[in-house]
């Protein structure tokens, strides 16, 4: 299953999902078909701002060290990803670099 997706710079992105992934999406989605699927409580579209703040309490909540934020926890999946051995190109693409040495960094 793969989510298409608009990224960095208005940049339409495919990424592959994994089961867990997809079930929380699915889950966030509920009935809705189109639009955002993350929404704050008053229903409107999660933004940066807020999918920071959200981070906060779940960084809190976990026990995790004060300045961890959502590129801290991105790059410590595409570190984690090589660490247990996924080919580079696997994890440029779940990274969505263009380059495999901006990956590698």
């Amino acid at each position: 299953m793969y989510l298409r997706l608009t990224g960095k710079g208005n940049k339409d992105s495919t990424m592959p999902l994994t089961e867990p992934v997809l079930r929380a999406l699915l889950a966030a989605a509920s009935d809705r078909t189109t639009g955002s699927v993350v929404l704050t409580k008053r229903g409107t579209t999660q933004n940066r701002r807020g999918t920071y703040g959200r981070c906060k309490i779940l960084v809190n909540r976990a026990g995790l060290p004060a300045g961890t934020h959502p590129h801290t926890m991105r790059h410590a999946a595409i570190t984690a990803a090589l660490d247990a051995g996924a080919p580079l190109r696997d994890a440029q693409i779940f990274a969505r670099h263009s380059d495999p040495r901006i990956t590698t960094r």
